[in-house]
């Protein structure tokens, strides 16, 4: 049966709505390449992109790594703070599975390692599990290189990490893996944030903009580079990840 015409408006074609999370494989490469040249949708991590005038978001940022997870998976270490806090996306996501368990099979796109997890260490994000903020922190200190690891932590100190909280978590893990590294991160983090030149600037959790919010340095625009520099280390000597 055909449906009623009652205005000139019914007669008009009804536009097709866009997904917020676009997929290669889902559309094919040439229309992928026309949406991304025509700067209807953007990348944000491999083949997945998403509605460019959409603000970038930890949501939008987890979404973007579904696909990659494995059954019980949790992303974490630097995966989880780029999701967390933007940045330049990782080059392999980092899947933490239960210690005993079989780790996710191998894949060009992930990393996996065994980590003791209590559901208070885990969140969802865009409809990802993520190690909380805190968790995530601590295991950057940890298991993170120390240069890359420093400037992470600034981040997330801006989006709510606690090194105090983390130190004393550390207390309890005494000779395990990476603690004297991280240890010694989260002192100099301390140190330096009564400093107005120091690291943090005198940032405690949670001080900072949430640039994110309304900028990403995924998203490779000239202001977020600014906002981003002026939000977090106005005068930091270092130099940051390149953007993507």
């Amino acid at each position: 049966m055909l449906a009623r015409v009652t205005t000139l408006e019914d007669l008009r074609p009804r536009p097709r709505a866009l997904p917020t999370v676009v997929r290669r494989g889902d559309v094919g490469a040439a229309t992928w390449f026309a949406l991304v040249r025509d700067g209807v949708v953007r990348p944000v991590w491999g083949d997945v992109a998403v509605v460019a005038d959409l603000p970038p978001s930890p949501a939008l940022r987890g979404a973007s790594l579904v696909d990659e997870m494995p059954h019980g998976g949790v992303v974490g270490r630097g995966s989880a703070a780029w999701v967390h806090t933007g940045g330049a996306p990782p080059p392999k996501v980092d899947v933490l599975v239960a210690s005993g368990r079989r780790r996710a099979s191998p894949s060009a796109r992930r990393t996996s390692a065994e980590a003791t997890l209590t559901p208070s260490d885990v969140e969802l994000v865009g409809g990802l599990r993520v190690t909380t903020v805190q968790r995530t922190g601590t295991d950057v200190a940890r298991f993170v290189a120390p240069a890359r690891a420093r400037r992470l932590l600034v981040d997330l100190v801006a989006a709510g990490f606690d090194p105090h909280a983390a130190l004393r978590e550390l207390d309890t893990l005494r000779g395990r893996r990476g603690v004297r590294q991280a240890r010694a991160l989260l002192h100099s983090l301390d140190d330096a944030s009564g400093a107005d030149d120091g690291l943090l600037g005198g940032l405690r959790p949670g001080d900072a903009v949430h640039v994110e919010h309304a900028l990403d340095l995924a998203d490779g625009g000239e202001h977020g580079r600014e906002v981003r520099r002026l939000g977090h280390l106005e005068h930091e000597p270092r130099q940051r990840d390149p953007v993507a």
